[in-house]
């Protein structure tokens, strides 16, 4: 069966070439810093001096990215230091958050008790108060907890803020609840109906909020350069080597090492682009 070509008016004509055109611009600013830190990545020092920002390398200098794991040093941490807390920080932060906000959206939304309705309405408050206010205090309970320079600093991430919570209890309000009864009358407790049917049914959504939210912990500077600063991870360990070493840095080997703590990202994105750009099932029955 062939398909129909729609026919566009003309104005929609210069619409449309107007939309694609600001979204290849749009694509252009996105690209091109990438492109010109990979070019200036396999130049000399001398060359990054001395030639033109947009100068082709003169040779093409791969060794920059082995140089980049020994030269890019902070709290005597190196690439591969950084890599680890990278990892430990972002994993921590999106498995305890998420799974603790998939857990409080389930039993709000499918248990209601005298009080749930407040709760909810409560934590829908405190998301819209601004954070930034109560970063000293914050900061305070934090060293007399012991959590600075502390990778158990990511349980203070572990609770039912934020939208994940929001995300999930639609969800869990709106998925068939009709396995869970069938499994209640089998003789199934609550945690069973939890884990083998809510939570199975509920894993595209979850997966999908763990690896967007990853990409921004992992990208995030600003927490752990104030509550952990002597664990440095990739985004804080390069930020803190170009700050201290401006003027004896070698440029080349810095792009290349800030090049090296994106292909994890980039990675991720495209193993599971189609995770996080598909629709999100509502439902295991179609009724």
């Amino acid at each position: 069966m062939k398909m129909r070509h729609l026919r566009l008016t003309k104005g929609e004509k210069v619409l449309y070439t107007i939309i694609i055109s600001l979204f290849s611009i749009y694509s252009v600013t996105l690209i091109f810093p990438f492109v010109w830190a990979f070019i200036t990545s396999l130049k000399t020092q001398q060359e990054y001096i001395e030639n033109s920002p947009f100068a082709l390398p003169e040779l093409w200098k791969f060794v920059n990215y082995v140089k980049a794991f020994d030269a890019l040093e902070v709290h005597n941490t190196k690439l591969v230091g950084m890599f680890f807390n990278s990892l430990w920080y972002s994993v921590g932060m999106v498995v305890g958050n998420v799974f603790v906000c998939s857990l409080g959206a389930y039993v709000l939304s499918r248990y209601p008790f005298k009080g749930s309705n407040g709760i909810y309405h409560a934590i829908l408050i405190m998301m819209l108060m601004p954070i930034i206010g109560n970063g000293p205090s914050a900061f305070r309970v934090y060293g007399q907890l012991g959590l600075l320079n502390n990778p158990l600093f990511v349980i203070s991430n572990w609770g039912i803020m934020g939208t994940n919570f929001l995300f999930l209890y639609a969800f869990y309000s709106n998925v068939s609840w009709a396995y869970a009864e069938a499994a209640f009358i089998d003789g199934a407790g609550h945690f069973k109906v939890y884990f083998k049917i809510m939570f199975p049914q509920a894993l595209s959504i979850i997966s999908a909020l763990a690896i967007m939210q990853f990409v921004g912990y992992w990208n995030d500077y600003a927490t752990p350069l104030l509550y952990f600063p002597k664990l440095p991870t990739l985004a804080t360990g390069i930020y803190e080597y170009e700050k201290s070493m401006i003027r004896g840095a070698n440029m080349p080997v810095y792009f290349a090492g800030l090049l090296i703590s994106v292909v994890p990202v980039l990675i991720l994105f495209f193993s599971f682009q189609n995770t996080v750009m598909d629709k999100i099932s509502l439902g295991g029955l179609k009724g």
